[in-house]
């Protein structure tokens, strides 16, 4: 090996060192950027180990009411993140009323997840502020932009759909649970896998669909859940398609095969209510319904996301 050859290897090694010194450390970072002129805030874990080489990453949406920090608390991404070396990415919904605190029945936070009806005007630009958000993990993370996987709960699910509908050329998967699809048409940059885990005593989104009853004991009309299944189907154009339907414990899997790699997979859990399976409780049976704990949500959605990436490897 030459002088030369030696110094440019000694160089090449410091700008990797230098710029691998520039990621954020591992742990929980409470980060805020300016997105529509409204300062937004949200959390990311940096799994423990790292990784040399780049992580996907996970971004986990909140329910009505919820919050960054409950997500990261109550649905088991953080270790997840840790044991399978991933970014764990926790955005912050805002209230209506942001002028006033928000509460978990009243001025919820919440998501713009393109119902009229959720959010009155203006509403926020939540598409936007969740493309800026990925922006700034791939900025400070040693990151994989082609393994990017959102999934969420209840109006965090339906955020879920929608920002897969307008950010379609960024996301390899997504795994809403417990949320439905309020999109009437969408043209997709490539065809998403998606996995859809719903109860089937859910109080809030009834499986057939029909009458629900909200966490304040009112009364809506809701769409069954396997249309968001049929309206995923269509926008990702697929035809040709089989199904396969196993029933194991209680948990139903209905897989639709397409040929293109992009499978769609309905997951229904007996007895489940309405809250995240397998996660801490948020709301008493009364409201929510029953919760299974012998299915772990968030291991089965991160073995679906795992293998899927925009681009193939090698």
């Amino acid at each position: 090996m030459t002088v030369r050859s030696i110094i440019a290897l000694a160089l090449n090694l410091l700008c990797c060192n230098l710029a691998r010194a520039e990621f954020l450390a591992p742990g929980d970072h409470h980060l805020s950027l300016n997105s529509g002129g409204v300062a937004r805030s949200y959390l990311l874990h940096v799994p423990q180990a790292g990784s040399s080489t780049p992580m996907p990453i996970v971004m986990m949406l909140h329910g009505a009411g919820g919050s960054s920090a409950t997500a990261a608390a109550n649905f088991n991404w953080i270790p997840k993140s840790d044991a399978e070396h991933f970014l764990a990415v926790f955005p912050q919904g805002l209230p209506p009323d942001p002028t006033r605190p928000a509460g978990f029945l009243v001025n919820r936070n919440l998501w713009n997840d393109n119902r009229p009806e959720v959010i009155p005007h203006p509403r926020p630009d939540d598409v936007a502020f969740l493309g800026a958000v990925l922006d700034d993990v791939e900025r400070q993370c040693n990151a994989d932009p082609n393994r990017i996987y959102i999934t969420g709960f209840s109006n965090g699910a339906s955020m879920t759909f929608f920002l897969a509908t307008q950010l379609s050329s960024r996301i390899a998967a997504i795994a809403p649970v417990s949320g439905h699809c309020f999109l009437d048409d969408a043209k997709l940059s490539h065809p998403i896998p998606l996995m859809l885990i719903v109860g089937d005593a859910d109080p809030e989104n009834p499986l057939a669909g029909g009458l629900a009853k909200t966490r304040a004991g009112l009364s809506t009309t809701k769409p069954a859940m396997f249309d968001s299944i049929d309206d995923w189907l269509r926008f990702d154009n697929q035809s040709n398609i089989k199904s396969i339907t196993q029933t194991k414990g209680g948990v139903t899997t209905q897989t639709y095969s397409t040929g293109t790699n992009c499978p769609i997979i309905f997951i229904t859990i007996a007895g489940q209510g309405h809250e995240w399976p397998g996660g801490r409780r948020a709301l008493p049976p009364a409201i929510s319904g029953n919760d299974t704990t012998t299915f772990d949500a968030t291991t089965v959605i991160w073995n679906f996301f795992k293998d899927k990436s925009l681009k193939p490897a090698g």
